[in-house]
């Protein structure tokens, strides 16, 4: 039974197939088409296509696995494989997911600058303050 790994990031995924692979990860990026770096500088948002050359090179790795960490990285070829049609749903529910999270990071950015500001203008005030004062 393959040992189920869940690791953080895609990046650290395509890291473990590297190993799994006995390759470096400039090998895979070329294998996938992409640039030498690819893999090293992979973020969440990667394509179908992509997910598409990886099953393609390596059937064997199991893509559920690839999009969301979770179960085993090989996938066991007496069970019946995933239908692509279901994981590429997966997927977009993850992209979705990653959306919505990017879009509240946003937001919560915006209101730390805003409390920013408003500490920067309270302490100018209080500056003001203190200066008139020192000059009475």
């Amino acid at each position: 039974m393959e040992k189920e790994l869940n690791t953080g990031t895609i990046r650290e995924r395509m890291k473990q197939i590297c190993i799994l692979k006995g390759i470096t990860a400039n090998k895979l990026s070329l294998d996938l088409g992409m640039s030498r770096d690819y893999i090293r500088t992979i973020r969440e948002n990667y394509s179908v296509d992509l997910l598409r050359k990886i099953n393609g090179i390596y059937p064997d790795i199991n893509l559920m696995w690839l999009i969301t960490g979770d179960g085993p990285m090989v996938v066991d070829n007496n069970l019946e494989k995933m239908d692509f049609h279901k994981l590429m749903n997966l997927y977009l529910q993850e992209c979705e997911k990653n959306n919505t999270l990017m879009e509240e990071k946003n937001e919560l950015m915006q209101e730390v600058l805003k409390l920013k500001t408003e500490v920067v203008e309270l302490m100018r005030k209080q500056l003001e303050k203190y200066e008139s004062q020192a000059t009475i």
